[in-house]
């Protein structure tokens, strides 16, 4: 059994409809016996969850995510990345990169910018992914009159996600979720400081004070106040970004690897069902 993801099912407090609902295939999948299941190391705590519901411990290969670790070896030209976002070259820059859909939570990121803007005279803010919300986010920016302040880059080609970071001083993730998804390993990776909000296992990888800032959850004051002691810190910054690339090579896994990893789980399988067959 492989789950690809487990952040429906971690939310035990929906109602009972919605939980069924949205993980209705999961938990069919729990009613049959499964010699392994492979879950995804996401940040969401799905080894917790599937041990809750029974699942013994032995039966659980927690997989990290796959990163493309060779981007801490590119050096994109910064003042090109900028250009191409129509962003001045002395501009402080805040990356902002997601699905845009409610559980990421962008309109807390155009709301803190609204705040971050107001003191800082240089700051941009990119918004980079499309999805439901863009819509909304981009009505709250006018609003909030944020103009020029924020860029809405709309959906970005995976091999470009280097160059976005060679644009950003600062990464910015507000997922209800988990911030340790894939967008902050990569922003680690490129040497650039993160701020987060601490949810589910963030704190593995954004360390406050070392790789970035950690402020509560759903708290924007604390979001924006955050960001703007990271704009006006530019030596802190660059620690923090050496930090993070140094953390990156001990903690991530490339793709190579992750892959190995599971088609290692899926020998042991499978040589363990046929040496069962043979024994009988």
């Amino acid at each position: 059994m492989k789950l690809f993801g487990v952040m429906d099912l971690v939310h035990t407090h929906w109602p009972r409809m919605r939980y069924v609902y949205k993980n209705f295939e999961q938990l069919i999948a729990f009613r049959y016996p499964q010699l392994v299941w492979i879950v995804l190391d996401d940040g969401t705590r799905g080894d917790e969850m599937l041990r809750q519901r029974g699942i013994p411990a032995d039966r659980i290969r927690f997989l990290p995510n796959g990163l493309d670790l060779d981007w801490q070896n590119l050096s994109p030209d910064r003042s090109a990345a900028r250009a191409s976002l129509g962003i001045a070259a002395e501009a402080e820059v805040v990356l902002f990169l997601a699905r845009l859909v409610p559980s990421k939570r962008p309109e807390d990121v155009v709301r803190a910018a609204a705040e971050v803007v107001r003191e800082r005279g240089d700051a941009v803010f990119v918004v980079a992914g499309d999805g439901p919300e863009r819509e909304a986010c981009q009505r709250l920016s006018d609003e909030l009159g944020l103009g020029s302040r924020i860029v809405f880059a709309g959906s970005v080609a995976h091999e470009r996600v280097p160059e976005l970071m060679a644009a950003a001083d600062v990464f910015v993730t507000t997922s209800s979720l988990t911030n340790m998804a894939i967008p902050t390993c990569e922003a680690l990776i490129c040497g650039v400081p993160v701020v987060a909000y601490n949810t589910g296992d963030t704190e593995r990888v954004v360390r406050d004070g070392q790789t970035g800032r950690l402020v509560p959850d759903a708290d924007v004051g604390a979001l924006a106040t955050a960001l703007r002691e990271m704009l006006a810190r530019p030596q802190e910054r660059e620690r923090m970004g050496r930090q993070a690339r140094v953390l990156s090579r001990e903690l991530f896994t490339s793709w190579k690897e992750r892959i190995d990893m599971e088609l290692e789980t899926i020998d042991s399988v499978l040589q363990g069902t046929a040496d069962d067959s043979g024994s009988r």
